[in-house]
């Protein structure tokens, strides 16, 4: 295995990839009413493969529910996901070798739902779908603009309001975001000029964005979007405690935001002592309502500042777990080594007695640098306010997410010991690449130390758990060993629920004597364990046991390592060595189709 502690290794995206969207921002809008010029309606991100740098005689096409096919009405922006302008700020290149587009839906398509696809010369993408409805367009533009943007304005295009957000200090007619108010209803859609949107204060906590009782449905969401081109920003002027909160305020879409939090100086405490706050005050950029989709948004940290609390850049609670997608979001440098345990990176906890039902979608997001104990947490416990505590329904799904540099466990989905029958939703775990995560030996409050581990999974009851396809590099270190004790990259415990275990075509790596699998006396009942990879470049290692799996493979796997991305060697031991099966996932990380199916989230 070849290692190379830093560079960036350029995605192989153009020619093995193929055509391909991966997702798209918004599902549904009008197809009139844009009044800028150049577009007709809504104005849709695409984060797609194989389209290359240059646009040429390609484009979009919209087939509406008559079956007409259009072109796009205007082309904004053709290029790599890189984060850079015109696109969205959260760089997918580095991570998936995503491309992104921006284009605006033709006017005269038919009410109903259509279809996008891209075409490149001869080629023709997969569709996705795309719903035409009706529903208002505002805007939002900076004063210094042109056109100027003035809160006393009407909204429009020609007449933008200067700001989402409510006036600092007061809710008032000045907000599009405030229903009451301003007359944003279910379906509209606002796009913002690049507005560094103020601070307004609610219960005491300094907050960028506010909605209150600004209601969309499943089918009329309301949406906040950045126009091509621009960068709208929260926390970018003062220290801000919160991104987006919503009050009453459920279906959001939020795309392309830059959010830059933290209002703690992290030099006036104590070095690894950990220290929530005022948990009331708890940092998060996208506070989740039900019904949200988060698209290619950056979460990020204040320069000087901490990111701490009982929270998670992106978080949820409460029935604002429901139909929840996050995707293709950056979230970055949450934390430093005083941050709170209690802060994760994202974080989805119930904690009462309300059922979530629905689809929970984490896919295609780029978690790297993060301090804040966990990447993806999902996590609930009973802590005797509430009984019974109920749960999740539905199918939850953590996929095609790249996780560096994470302290504590990539992925962290436990239920407490003590809850019983209450998550009985399937998980699906693929295709994710996490590298160096398991990190962080300092010792945090309540004598508690980051646990040592990649992907931790415990106490399901009863569902179907699918772990599969992922690679798991350096999840820990010897001074982490020393302070954590011997854990495993990947954990697995399970109380008393009937539970399938489908563990498959996955990648464990470690450059130390550490252990790769921890399996909790209750997991019996694993369905095809087949045809992981196992290997430690450890001199003389003594817990490199390897469970007693079939078709395990435990030579070098003969792979390249850069900076956040790897590359399989010819000749390696892993191409075509999967368990292939109905379900395996299609494509790996980067977009490359699978011909066969190659152990791990990198297909040759």
């Amino acid at each position: 295995m070849n290692l190379s502690a830093g560079g960036v290794l350029e995605p192989a995206v153009n020619s093995l990839a193929g055509l391909h969207i991966a997702f798209s921002d918004l599902v549904s809008g009008p197809a009139t009413g844009l009044g800028d010029g150049l577009g007709d309606g809504t104005i849709v991100t695409l984060w797609c493969w194989g389209i290359g740098d240059i646009k040429g005689l390609s484009s979009v096409m919209f087939t509406d529910a008559q079956s007409v096919k259009r072109n796009a009405a205007h082309h904004y922006y053709w290029k790599k996901a890189d984060g850079e302008l015109p696109s969205g700020p959260a760089n997918l290149y580095e991570s998936h070798g995503l491309y992104e587009i921006a284009f605006s839906i033709p006017a005269g398509s038919a009410t109903g739902l259509g279809s996008i696809t891209i075409g490149v010369g001869a080629q023709e993408s997969n569709s996705i779908s795309f719903t035409v409805r009706a529903g208002n367009i505002y805007w939002v533009a900076p004063s210094s603009a042109s056109p100027s943007g003035n809160n006393n304005n009407a909204g429009t295009y020609a007449a933008p309001k200067e700001y989402l957000n409510a006036t600092i200090g007061s809710f008032s007619t000045r907000s599009l975001l405030q229903n009451a108010y301003s007359g944003v209803t279910a379906g509209d859609i606002c796009y913002s000029i690049g507005v560094d949107e103020p601070t307004s204060y609610s219960g005491g906590r300094s907050v960028g964005l506010v909605a209150r009782d600004c209601t969309g449905t499943s089918g009329n969401p309301v949406s906040i979007v950045a126009y091509p081109g621009t960068r709208p920003t929260v926390g970018l002027s003062v220290d801000t405690q919160a991104g987006f909160l919503p009050i009453n305020s459920p279906h959001f879409n939020i795309s392309k935001f830059a959010f830059t939090l933290g209002h703690i100086d992290p030099s006036i405490l104590p070095a690894g002592t950990g220290n929530p706050g005022n948990p009331q005050l708890s940092n998060t950029a996208l506070t989740c309502s039900g019904g949200n989709r988060f698209t290619g948004n950056k979460c990020g940290q204040r320069a000087g500042k901490m990111i701490t609390g009982w929270s998670g850049a992106i978080n949820a609670g409460g029935t604002g777990i429901n139909d929840t997608f996050c995707l293709g979001n950056e979230i970055l440098d949450q934390g430093t080594a005083n941050t709170s345990r209690f802060q994760h990176t994202v974080y989805f906890s119930v904690r009462s007695n309300i059922t979530n039902t629905g689809d929970f979608d984490f896919s295609f997001n780029y978690l790297h640098d993060n301090f804040a104990m966990f990447g993806f947490h999902l996590y609930d416990e009973d802590l005797g306010s509430v009984t019974p505590l109920m749960g999740i329904t539905g199918t939850i799904t953590i996929s095609n997410n790249l996780i560096a540099d994470q302290v504590g466990a990539g992925i962290n989905y436990a239920i407490g010991p003590t809850i019983g029958n209450m998550y009985t939703a399937d998980l699906i775990v693929e295709n994710n690449l996490l590298i160096r995560t398991g990190t962080g030996e300092t010792e945090l409050e309540d004598s508690v130390y980051p646990p040592a581990e990649a992907i931790r999974i415990g106490g399901i009851e009863p569902a179907n758990a699918t772990i599969r396809n992922n690679t798991l590099i350096e999840w820990s270190s010897p001074a982490n060993v020393i302070a954590n004790g011997v854990n495993g990259g990947l954990s697995v415990s399970h109380a008393t629920g009937v539970c399938v275990w489908t563990i498959e075509n996955n990648l464990l790596y470690s450059k130390i004597d550490d252990k790769y699998v921890n399996l909790g006396t209750n997991v019996s009942t694993i369905d095809n364990d087949n045809n992981n990879a196992f290997y430690t470049s450890a001199t003389n290692p003594t817990l490199d046991t390897k469970p007693s799996w079939t078709g395990n493979v435990t030579v070098d796997p003969q792979i390249t390592v850069v900076g956040d991305n790897y590359t399989i060697d010819a000749g390696s031991p892993l191409i075509n060595a999967g368990f292939v099966r109905t379900g395996n996932p299609l494509r790996d990380i980067q977009g490359k189709a699978r011909s066969g199916i190659d152990i791990g989230a990198i297909e040759k």
